[in-house]
């Protein structure tokens, strides 16, 4: 479960954390999700963030309140006792599925107004391939699950995909989860500048619980979502 996590975070005029207000990753992973091996980490990294200290924002020359995302690397580097030079060091970490985990933050950072650090990338496409890549267990392919969904929210269209009039398709590849939550979330085609309203929308998804011998199990599959050009 390694890679980058966000952590939206309040900062406050002399460059404190004040609070942590959301999630994006790790990698993948819905902001939604609930799984308690996310949560960990999770809980891990807003300590971490807890932790860093910013340059103040400022207008003119008056620090002011800000709030941005703060980008940490979720993963088992190896870490001298006490942290390196230039990082907090948190961790290690047990999650629910029995591995260990560490969270680096920067020790210091630059705030602005609207972000500290753009959310993480996703990762190459590994999740639907007929195996859950977080816990190790198979799950069962769904193909294209538009029209099973019982929610499926349209992204909003987004200011600079406009300004270029970017339209076409987009294609989610999802999991999951057993309770019919979406677990895992990545564009892997269509115009870039439409991909991430795309993975947002796919995340608030929601399908009803798919049954494998009376037992609950996991769908991978591709969402897909088709824009046209105001």
């Amino acid at each position: 479960m390694g890679g980058s996590l966000s952590v939206l975070v309040s900062i406050d005029r002399n460059g404190n954390v004040t609070g942590v207000n959301g999630f994006r990753g790790p990698g993948n992973i819905c902001s939604s999700t609930t799984r308690p091996s996310v949560s960990r980490i999770r809980d891990a990294a807003a300590n971490a963030a807890r932790t860093v200290r910013f340059e103040p924002a400022r207008a003119g020359s008056i620090p002011v309140e800000s709030t941005g995302w703060l980008l940490l690397e979720v993963g088992t580097p190896k870490v001298e006792s006490g942290g390196t030079t230039g990082t907090t060091y948190v961790g290690p970490v047990t999650s629910g599925d029995g591995q260990r985990y560490t969270v680096i933050a920067p020790s210091t950072a630059t705030s602005t107004f609207e972000n500290i650090a753009p959310p993480p990338p996703p990762p190459p496409p590994g999740v639907g391939t007929g195996n859950d890549s977080v816990a190790g267990r198979r799950n069962l392919s769904g193909g294209v699950l538009n029209g099973k969904a019982l929610s499926l929210p349209r992204p909003t269209y987004p200011p600079a995909a406009r300004a270029v009039k970017a339209s076409g398709a987009v294609v989610v590849q999802v999991l999951i989860d057993e309770d019919g939550s979406l677990f895992t979330a990545t564009a892997v085609s269509g115009h870039p500048l439409l991909r991430a309203a795309s993975t947002l929308s796919a995340c608030e998804a929601r399908f009803s619980p798919t049954l494998l011998e009376g037992k609950p199990v996991k769908v991978s599959g591709v969402i897909t979502y088709n824009y046209v050009a105001p």
